[in-house]
């Protein structure tokens, strides 16, 4: 764990966290992992990122 006391979150906290806070219709109802990272690289190419910077950041190697 780092020293500042904060460790990384699992798949499934990260997934709980993200419906919790985009849930509209209770819960189950937000969004998931994969819309919130297609939704990241769609407003990083619309700022004119370039295929590299898109690609490093999908994890597309």
């Amino acid at each position: 764990m780092p020293a500042h006391g904060l460790g990384r979150l699992s798949d499934g906290q990260a997934r709980a966290l993200l419906d919790e806070h985009t849930a509209l219709r209770g819960p189950g109802t937000g969004w998931d992992l994969h819309e919130y990272r297609h939704s990241a690289l769609t407003h990083l190419g619309e700022q004119g990122a370039s295929l590299l910077m898109l690609m490093a950041k999908s994890g597309c190697w």
